[in-house]
């Protein structure tokens, strides 16, 4: 989930490239929907996302009887705080290397 479309794009085909079969969602309020018909086995999560942020989208989703592993993502200068107290251990700054994140999405998926 991130609300940057270039982004958006650009995790998009980088993942499908690597066989990963992705959703989007530009906000937390449709990342919800997404989760709950999508079934992912990983998200990606911007912690600013409009409508509902990373860490109101993680406790939303934890009512959800699917759970995946999310990663966390952000720009700003405290995201990695705000990613922990949400309870996301997982977390990349941006901007991040697209190795970095192929190799936490392998660890968290293995």
């Amino acid at each position: 989930m991130e609300d940057d479309a270039f982004i958006t794009d650009f995790l998009s085909l980088a993942l499908t490239d690597e066989g990963y079969r992705v959703a989007t969602a530009q906000n937390g309020w449709v990342g919800l929907t997404q989760v709950a018909s999508f079934q992912p086995d990983l998200i990606i999560l911007d912690m600013n996302l409009p409508i509902i942020n990373g860490p109101d989208f993680v406790a939303a989703s934890a009512g959800l009887p699917q759970s995946a592993p999310i990663i966390g993502i952000s720009a700003m200068r405290n995201g990695k705080e705000i990613a922990e107290r949400a309870g996301i251990i997982n977390f990349l700054e941006k901007p991040f290397l697209l190795d970095d994140l192929m190799k936490r999405i392998s660890t968290a998926l293995s």
